[in-house]
């Protein structure tokens, strides 16, 4: 069994020791919850560390306007695609309408091309919901089931670390097929305490490894300020929060 640090500070305290190689890791929870960022996060200090890494954009929006967001964040690195270390590639429309077999031939392409040791697949339920939807009907539900099946067999064959994120309700979530087929589950929720509202991490599930179970706090104040702590400690106060990485738990 081989460990490697998620990148993303203290996380892997709540890991004992950080996500299993090779593994899928959905990261879940409700729209603006934060999934993107933590996935991109812990891909951009991983190419920065050497690790080849590759983003994949199911949204059909071209690489341009997903650096322009990334950009924002104290993470991201222009100088890592020269270097092609980060590498990103977005599904288009077009390869969309040519259903699932397409989109599965296209991203193994891209695997066996680039070798990437960490690879973000995101939002990976687009792609279920959005596949046949092109061909004028509703997606069924055994085709939505068959497509996933399908894809994580071939996440399973890579012999990497895949970080997908979807977007779920905690309930939906224990009866979705993308739930019972990934390795872990990292959920991110929000509450409201008062006149505040307050965003938690919670680790639902880890395949053959130990971690601290319970909510985890999650502050996400703007682009330059993503950081966190357990909920049952108190942390000390970042002395300059800019220059932390985006996401940080304790």
């Amino acid at each position: 069994m081989n460990i490697v640090p998620s990148y993303i500070s203290n996380l892997d305290d709540i890991l004992e020791g950080g996500f299993i190689k090779p593994s899928v890791v959905l990261v879940a929870g409700a729209a603006g919850s934060g999934k993107t960022t933590f996935a991109a996060q812990s891909l951009f200090n991983a190419a920065r560390k050497g690790e080849t890494c590759l983003f994949i954009s199911t949204l059909s929006e071209p690489p341009a306007m997903i650096n322009s967001y990334m950009s924002r964040f104290t993470f991201f690195d222009n100088k890592l695609y020269e270097t092609n270390k980060m590498n990103i590639v977005s599904i288009s429309e077009s390869l969309l309408k040519q259903g699932h077999d397409a989109v599965l031939d296209f991203i193994n392409k891209k695997i066996s091309l680039l070798k990437p040791s960490r690879i973000v697949i995101d939002p990976l339920t687009v792609l279920g919901d959005i596949l046949k939807s092109f061909e004028g009907r509703a997606v069924s539900d055994d085709e939505r089931r068959g497509f996933y099946f399908d894809l994580f067999t071939s996440m399973k064959s890579w012999n990497t670390l895949v970080i997908i994120t979807g977007e779920f309700m905690l309930d939906d979530l224990r009866k979705s097929v993308v739930g019972y087929l990934a390795d872990g589950i990292i959920y991110i929720s929000e509450e409201t305490v008062g006149m505040r509202v307050e965003r938690n991490m919670r680790i639902l599930k880890m395949r053959g490894q130990r971690y601290v179970s319970g909510k985890h706090s999650l502050d996400i104040e703007c682009p330059h300020y993503f950081h966190g702590r357990a909920a049952s400690e108190t942390a000390a106060e970042f002395k300059n929060v800019r220059n932390e990485p985006a996401a940080v738990y304790r």
